[in-house]
């Protein structure tokens, strides 16, 4: 055989060998399937801004000091690198791909806020492989499954919930309101109503219908594993609450006024602005609440070993504490 010929001849196996690996690779990206209770990141996280989504030993982050570029480090916060210059928010995440809504730098929740995202994504964990899901302002979003259910603005009709699949199928409306998410339970997803009574409501992704699930005005409502209900109940001047719908048995967790909060484990941080304005750690059942930042603090996201949170009035900076031992509040600054 001429050297010339044999030699394409290799050159064109190896060629295609590599292309059909990527092929595969690109395929297997993109058919993946998730188990049917897959949730993409906790309730707490995401009605904080999702900017931190732990699975799998790695956390992918919003990093403050590169204009909220999304990052990938170790769950103990070693090798971190950045994975794309977007900024993002309502970051969720499967074995496979990372999904996230695209944001400017911003402030703030609410309308004002949903208007200036700009679309829901997904890449792959190496930053490649960008899926768009759909270009309207997008604020958050939850990933349950193989479906993506996202708080869709659309101009001149306002903001209801949208369910598209991972694979970009059967884009619809499922809730023709304003809503924020729980984590889904036993199959339902739960959610706060913003638009009419605040109740909490359910949501069968089977039969896609809603029903009141508690006649109770609820604010950041979460339906945790532990089979408590936490929220902020705005008829005791918005008390950190949590409720047992089976015991029908309601606690208060603390008697201050709370504006945002999180919760992992046992474990619960909450903030306060008014009277002394201060980050409390809290334990769930209401025991042992200390203070461990002073001041006033948003954006509180949480890992299996750190609370991360930023200053009110400078989003260009993180603080991180351990969630164990000894508090010690850093700039975290990976």
């Amino acid at each position: 055989m001429n050297k010339n010929l044999k030699a394409l001849l290799i050159t064109l196996c190896v060629l295609l060998v590599i292309t059909s690996f990527f092929v595969v690779r690109f395929f297997i990206d993109k058919s993946h399937l998730n188990p049917d209770d897959h949730v993409g990141n906790s309730a707490y996280n995401l009605n904080n801004g999702g900017k931190f989504c732990e699975i799998n030993d790695k956390v992918y982050f919003a990093n403050s000091y590169d204009s909220d570029a999304l990052y990938v480090m170790n769950s103990d916060e070693t090798n971190a690198k950045k994975i794309t210059s977007t900024s993002v928010v309502s970051i969720n995440a499967d074995d496979h791909r990372i999904y996230y809504s695209m944001s400017p730098k911003s402030n703030g929740q609410g309308l004002g806020y949903i208007r200036k995202s700009a679309g829901l994504y997904s890449i792959n964990h190496s930053g490649r492989d960008s899926i768009c899901y759909t270009t309207n302002p997008v604020a958050q979003c939850l990933l349950y499954g193989n479906t993506l259910y996202y708080q869709n603005y659309i101009k001149n009709s306002g903001t209801s919930i949208y369910a598209i699949t991972t694979d970009r199928n059967n884009n619809h409306e499922v809730i023709n309101q304003f809503v924020t998410f729980t984590n889904p339970y036993w199959g339902y997803i739960y959610y706060g109503n913003m638009s009419d009574n605040h109740y909490l409501y359910i949501y069968d992704p089977l039969t896609m219908q809603s029903e009141s699930y508690w006649s109770h005005d609820v604010y950041m409502p979460v339906y945790d594993s532990d089979g408590w209900i936490y929220f902020i109940d705005p008829n005791t001047d918005y008390e950190l609450h949590r409720y047992n719908p089976q015991s029908e048995t309601e606690e208060i967790i603390t008697d201050q006024r709370v504006d945002f909060y999180n919760k992992i484990g046992d474990i619960i941080y909450y903030q306060v602005s008014v009277g002394d304005p201060a980050l409390h750690r809290v334990m769930a059942s209401g025991g042992d609440d200390i203070v461990i930042a002073e001041g006033v603090y948003n954006d509180i996201q949480t890992t299996s070993n750190y609370v991360y949170f930023r200053p009110f009035d400078n989003d260009t900076v993180t603080y991180h504490a351990n969630h164990y031992g000894t508090l010690k509040i850093e700039e975290f600054r990976p």
